[in-house]
């Protein structure tokens, strides 16, 4: 709490153009939370966000639909620019995915203690089809420790 009190203010007043502060309730907040919150800590986030902090309006995102959305649009944009770029030349750029409208994505989501897999249609995760795996970074790097050891060096005590 004590690092949104500090770093929403900030990025209010930080406004590209300089056109100054911006209030609060004009502005939308977007936040990416982890596949299968617990209700109630996402009825939490909601009252802080509408009662602590003022804000318009709230879209809670999962974290990997978020990245999936992002690569969408960055793809899109990007096929634009190459029909843009081709529409002065004999060659021009075939019809894509995200030019199209049609989408469709697996994003895995590998964190610390766990990894996400989550299938999206059209910009939308697949809620019913989302899946958890109990294998992480945490994991993967005892695992590659206790190659390593095997063989020839000992790294057991490294952190």
């Amino acid at each position: 709490m004590d690092i949104w009190h500090r770093l929403l203010p900030q990025a209010l007043c930080n406004t590209p153009g300089g056109r100054g502060a911006l209030d609060a309730r004009s502005c939308n907040l977007c936040v990416t939370c982890a596949p299968f919150t617990p209700d109630h800590l996402t009825s939490c986030l909601d009252e802080i966000v509408f009662e602590e902090f003022n804000f318009g309006a709230l879209q809670r995102l999962p974290a990997p639909a978020g990245a999936g959305l992002l690569y969408h649009a960055e793809s899109a944009a990007a096929a634009g620019q190459a029909a843009q770029a081709g529409a002065g030349t004999r060659e021009t750029a075939g019809p894509s995915l995200a030019s199209s409208g049609q989408f469709a994505a697996l994003v895995v989501d590998l964190g610390y203690s766990c990894t996400y897999v989550v299938p999206m249609v059209r910009g939308s995760a697949i809620q019913s089809a989302v899946r958890r795996l109990n294998i992480g970074g945490r994991l993967m790097t005892a695992l590659l420790q206790e190659t390593v050891s095997f063989r020839q060096y000992n790294m057991m005590d490294e952190v």
